[in-house]
């Protein structure tokens, strides 16, 4: 069969094409959509911050019609941890819909990044703590459906599961994704809701601090150098401190005598 010369230069270029795309691995961690740059709010109770991170393609070609949902699905402090749905007045995506968020569909081209923000708004009665925060994503790429997801959308079962279990036709970096049935695992993030820290006490230590130093030299001056003029004013000082201490002393008996009522002075009246 004779081609023309139009359809043997696209079909050259689907036969170079197809080693590229033949190992390229479309779940190895290293290739996968990389979410990255994540800056978390440590928000007070009753104000809101803002949750971020980026989405870098690595892909040798473009995704396409790309869906990004986001959301709240823990709280957790030292002492306890909880599923969001069992948390009263938790935070809200202000941009979504309670605790989740869905950002409009999109496409990247190779290496390309995009940076996605979202408003955490919180109440005055929502706890203090930490909130763990899920990802999932999924995408056109090379005519497949891809789905990733990340570790908080799996039960702690399901996880174990599939990483003790690691073996099987799509297992990446001890994971089975067949048994999670993604594509990819994308990492989970956080944010904190947190009263500041008082300062004042902070202070208080710094200016004790200073003093005592201060003293500690003035003394070593003193008893060690023999500092004339320094030891001169110190002694000063401590006398002046002394004598003032006295006539304190003195007034105070004073006016104690003033205010007693001497034995039998009531006598004869």
């Amino acid at each position: 069969m004779e081609l023309k010369a139009p359809a043997a230069v696209l079909l050259l270029v689907a036969v170079m094409a197809m080693p590229a795309l033949a190992d390229e691995n479309l779940s190895a961690p290293n290739r996968i959509p990389d979410l990255s740059d994540f800056r978390t709010p440590q928000i007070v109770p009753g104000s809101s911050g803002t949750y971020e991170f980026s989405v870098r393609n690595r892909y040798n070609g473009t995704i396409e019609n790309a869906t990004l949902t986001v959301e709240i699905y823990k709280w957790a402090t030292l002492e306890e941890a909880k599923d969001i749905g069992k948390v009263s007045s938790p935070p809200e995506m202000a941009e979504g819909v309670r605790q989740g968020y869905t950002a409009p569909a999109f496409s990247l081209g190779p290496n390309q990044t995009a940076t996605f923000k979202m408003t955490v708004s919180t109440a005055k009665t929502t706890p203090q703590g930490t909130y763990f925060v899920r990802q999932r994503m999924d995408f056109d790429y090379n005519g497949i459906r891809l789905l990733m997801k990340s570790r908080g959308h799996f039960s702690d079962r399901q996880w174990d599961n599939a990483t003790t279990n690691p073996n099987g036709t799509r297992a990446v970096g001890g994971i089975n994704l067949t048994a999670l049935a993604v594509d990819g695992i994308l990492p989970d993030s956080s944010f904190s809701v947190k009263e500041p820290i008082p300062m004042w006490p902070l202070a208080v230590l710094v200016v004790l601090t200073v003093l005592f130093a201060a003293l500690a030299v003035v003394f070593y001056l003193v008893e060690e150098k023999g500092h004339p003029k320094l030891k001169e004013r110190f002694y000063k000082g401590s006398g002046k401190l002394k004598q003032a201490r006295r006539l304190s002393e003195q007034e105070l008996r004073k006016l104690r005598r003033e205010v007693e009522v001497p034995p039998g002075g009531n006598k004869g009246k």
